[in-house]
């Protein structure tokens, strides 16, 4: 166990550092530790997806590494269409279904990883035509998070730089939505299918990833490259993506 713990601990520093939630690692950890993948380990993950960029939205408000407007915005159409994928998909399909999603994304994830930014950036003619992008990412964000138990920084990073965000800002906005989206995605499931008895679990892990959040925060705010860690986990989670695929 003790193993797992220091892995969810490095796994919050490295995803903290570059705005991630954690969710692709978090979700198959649970599961290979044994725990139902339904019942508790994706909403597990949303729990400690939560955390951790509480830890490091401290950081990111100190350094004014914050869009606010973007956040709120992209936040409230996550929770929205969270709750309708909750009510018309999650609890009516297959844990094997999920599973095989989860292996894919994972997956996908990691190989575009390994490619750079191409530098291309959208120029919105109107403040309503940014608020519809906004409310694009929230949909594609509401349904892997909530289904999957992603945080979705992976897709928001790269998505708010192509609205023009600096790479720093881009981190810090989207650790802020996935402080309020991982909470709020995990009372839903809370409240409605959560295994309450493995909450001594979830809170020991939870301790591990606080700490990971912090310090990967604290390193991003400071000068650092990223480019060594962007290629180490893109190898980590190709790698991961692949092995989740063909165990099921």
């Amino acid at each position: 166990m003790i193993i797992y713990l220091l892995i969810f601990f490095v796994a919050s520093i490295l995803f903290t550092m570059v705005g991630f939630g954690g969710g692709s690692v978090y979700v198959p950890l649970f599961t290979f530790l044994g725990y139902s993948l339904k019942e508790f380990s994706i909403p597990a993950s949303l729990f400690l997806i939560f955390l951790s960029s509480l830890a490091g939205v401290s950081n990111y408000f100190k350094h004014k590494l914050i869009d606010y407007s973007a956040g709120i915005n992209i936040s409230i159409s996550t929770m929205f269409f969270a709750f309708i994928t909750k009510i018309l998909f999650f609890d009516n399909i297959s844990a094997n279904f999920l599973w095989v999603m989860l292996g894919v994304v994972i997956t996908i994830l990691g190989i575009k990883m390994y490619f750079p930014e191409t530098g291309i950036r959208l120029h919105f003619k109107s403040e309503k035509l940014k608020i519809l992008y906004y409310m694009f990412i929230g949909i594609i964000i509401g349904f892997l998070s909530i289904s999957i138990g992603f945080g979705g920084g992976s897709i928001m990073v790269p998505l708010l730089i192509l609205a023009g965000f600096e790479v720093k800002v881009a981190i810090g906005t989207s650790s802020f939505i996935i402080m309020i989206t991982g909470l709020s995605n995990f009372l839903v499931h809370f409240f409605t299918s959560f295994d309450k008895s493995k909450m001594g679990e979830l809170f020991l892990a939870s301790f591990f990833v606080i700490a990971g959040g912090y310090l990967g925060s604290h390193l991003t705010s400071v000068k650092m490259s990223k480019k060594s860690i962007r290629l180490i986990m893109a190898t980590l989670l190709t790698g991961l993506g692949i092995y989740i695929l063909f165990t099921r």
